[in-house]
This record gives C-alpha cells, sequence and structure tokens, in this order.
C-alpha cells in the first residue's frame, strides 16, 4: 500500500466527487456539512500526498486538471463498486437473497 492510500479515507474521496460535481470547495463543504477550510485543506494534502493537482482554483470556482479527470473517473467507479457490495450484503443480511439454513 502506497503512503498517499495509507492517508485517505473514504470522507475524503467524497470531498473530491462533491467538489468535481459542484465546482466549488465552498458549495462542496455545504453539501457534505463541513467547513470550507477543512474541506480545501484536506484536498490540497491530498493532493501533495498523490504528487499531483486535482483541481485548477480560480477566482470563479473550481475545475478538474487532467490528473484530477483520471482520477474523479477511478474514485467514481470505487464508490459505486463500494455502494453496490453495501447493498448486496444488506440483501443478504435481511435474508432477501441466499440461502437460509435451519
Amino acid at each position: 500500500m502506497t503512503p498517499a492510500l495509507a492517508k485517505l479515507e473514504l470522507r475524503h474521496i467524497r470531498y473530491i466527487l462533491a467538489a468535481a460535481e459542484r465546482g466549488s470547495f465552498r458549495q462542496a463543504a455545504e453539501a457534505l456539512g463541513v467547513h470550507p477550510s477543512a474541506l480545501c485543506r484536506r484536498i490540497r494534502d491530498l493532493e501533495e500526498e498523490i504528487g499531483a493537482a486535482l483541481f485548477i482554483r480560480t477566482r470563479g470556482g473550481i475545475s478538474l486538471t487532467q490528473a484530477g479527470d483520471r482520477f474523479h473517473s477511478a474514485v467514481q467507479k470505487a464508490m459505486s463498486s463500494i455502494e453496490e457490495a453495501v447493498y448486496d450484503v444488506g440483501v443478504m443480511g435481511r435474508g432477501e437473497e441466499g440461502v437460509v439454513r435451519i
């Protein structure tokens, strides 16, 4: 496991996805219920750990860099897989699918 991956948490991925979707760190922070400075700081820290800028920052908002676009696409797929896994296990846990042994 790389050092950057060891520090990456699911909430940090949510920060990146929300910021990319909204084009604003402030709006992403509001949507996630976190302080904008905390979100900005964590994204900046992740960019340093990864070794690439994910966002272009301007007065008018933010946009993804080429590296950011690639990262965003990959983490969207990862989040979909995680959501699918949670759903599938929940269905099995509720006995809606799978084998029930008595």
